[in-house]
């Protein structure tokens, strides 16, 4: 996990606080069937990071898919709604 917090900083990612999230939640526990994909983090981390969430936000995902962005933005946020 280490190195790919590293690899996401060097990528530019630097909120520490969605940095933080990424380490608390294990992706290979959300799995996405019926032969979609999913997005890589690089895109998951640079979408949130561009949102400049707060803690007090609500936010609403459409498309949730996996439940990993969601359980990301839980993290984060006051409150997902799905």
């Amino acid at each position: 996990m280490r190195d790919l917090l590293t690899q996401l900083r060097h990528q530019d990612i630097k909120d520490e606080g969605l940095l933080g999230a990424i380490a608390k939640v294990p992706r290979e526990r959300l799995p996405i069937g019926f032969s979609q994909t999913i997005s890589q983090l690089y895109i998951v981390s640079r979408m949130t990071e561009l949102l400049r969430l707060s803690p007090s936000d609500h936010v609403l995902e459409i498309g949730t898919g996996s439940g990993y962005q969601t359980a990301i933005l839980a993290h984060l946020v006051a409150r997902v709604f799905r």
